[in-house]
């Protein structure tokens, strides 16, 4: 009894093995994203390294974080900048319309945002899995966006809620300060559970490597578009 309550095999344990690399990697996001510029890429590597955690794929994950961050430094730098901008903007909005206690256009800009972060991450997700040119991440996550909406929000919502939480944890009740060691590791690991089942179905699993982003053939979503690729 006592064997099988502490094996390894037990969900709990392969749970607590997952937290552990993403505690792992959330150390190794803070240090490749010291210049801000590299965040994108930082976060695009984060992805894809939580999406085979979350699967039970692989065992290279340091070298995968790795070969990711340089193999998709420009285009996750790209949509890192326009992340950066689009959020200044929308910071002054919110800021300047609860000064003035404009509330209902206050409302509809954190919708904005809301939208705004399910786009970005899933743009994030994508360049993490799939090889492609930066406009053709962008045409894909509209897709996605609109294809999957449930959960796409449903990961913003609880990405946005942890961040949310350690932040003000970290802020406000010191005693759990600690938990920051997990502020972008733990978002990154629902990321990768929840989008591996939207991703699945556009792809055969048979096909996918194991040391890199995946190598598509033709454009997964273009069948359920009515357009194919020659």
């Amino acid at each position: 009894m006592i064997e099988r309550l502490f094996s390894m095999d037990q969900p709990i344990w392969a749970f607590m093995t997952k937290v552990g690399w993403a505690l792992l990697f959330n150390i190794i996001f803070f240090v490749t994203s010291i210049p801000v510029i590299t965040i994108g890429a930082s976060l695009t590597a984060m992805n894809a390294v939580m999406m085979k955690v979350a699967r039970n794929e692989g065992n290279h994950y340091i070298r995968l974080y790795f070969h990711t961050w340089v193999h998709s430094f420009l285009s996750s730098t790209a949509s890192w900048l326009l992340t950066l901008i689009v959020a200044m903007f929308l910071a002054v909005d919110l800021i300047l319309l609860w000064h003035e206690s404009m509330m209902i256009l206050f409302g509809v800009v954190i919708f904005a945002c809301i939208g705004s972060l399910m786009f970005v991450q899933t743009v994030f997700a994508l360049t993490a899995r799939f090889e492609g040119s930066w406009w053709e991440t962008i045409g894909r996550a509209r897709f996605v966006w609109m294809q999957d909406f449930g959960f796409v929000l449903l990961a913003a919502v609880l990405n946005a809620g942890i961040f949310a939480f350690i932040s003000w944890s970290v802020a406000v009740l010191n005693i759990f300060s600690w938990m920051v060691i997990l502020w972008f590791g733990l978002p990154a690991l629902i990321n990768g559970f929840i989008y591996n089942r939207i991703f699945d179905k556009y792809v055969d699993e048979d096909d996918e490597e194991e040391t890199g982003p995946e190598q598509l053939p033709e454009d997964p979503f273009a069948q359920l578009r009515g357009e194919y690729k020659e």
